[in-house]
Order: structure tokens, then sequence, then C-alpha cells
């Protein structure tokens, strides 16, 4: 489920900001979530995804409890989205995803 979830959801961890906070960069406008439903990734299975990712975060990129180094950077670059694009499916999920980090 990783790699089908990797190849229709373009995301992913690169570089660390100033202070070396890790930078997590997504793309909702290129989701492909007819693919996702084809391969029989669900919406929570998704979230589930998300929530793994994060934890890796907390865990191995940025462990650190204080200073700069136990913060992250959210990338989430809406290029391609439209205005009708903010009702749909990949917004939702960006809606719960974000609930995760507050």
């Amino acid at each position: 489920t990783f790699d089908v979830i990797k190849r229709y959801y373009p995301h992913s961890f690169h570089s660390t900001g100033y202070h070396g906070e890790p930078v997590y960069y997504e793309k909702p406008a290129r989701i492909d979530l007819p693919a996702l439903k084809r391969e029989g990734v669900t919406m929570d299975r998704l979230l589930h995804h998300y929530a793994i990712i994060t934890e890796f975060l907390w865990t191995h990129l940025s462990p650190h409890q204080d200073g700069p180094s136990s913060k992250g950077i959210t990338v989430i670059d809406l290029d391609g989205m439209r205005l009708r694009d903010f009702a749909g499916e990949v917004v939702a999920f960006v809606k719960a995803a974000a609930s995760f980090t507050g």
C-alpha cells in the first residue's frame, strides 16, 4: 500500500529550514484519488498513512522536545488547484490530515 500511495499522492520530506527543521512537501492538486480508489486505498487508509509519516517525522527526523529542531515546516503546494477544487475529497483529506498537527 505504501508504494501505491507514494505513486498517486505526491509528498515527501526534503531538506531542512534555516534552524534545522525538517521540511515536508505535498501537492494536493496532484493527488489521484480515482487511482487510489481503484487500488483499494480508502480515505481512512490514506489518513493512516499520513499518521505514519507524521510519526516518522517526530521520532526519526525531529525527535527533539525543545528548541527550533522540535518543529517542522509543511509546504502545501496548491499549484493547479482551482476554486471549485476546494469542495472535494482532496480538500476533505487535507483538512483531516491537518487535524493531526493542529
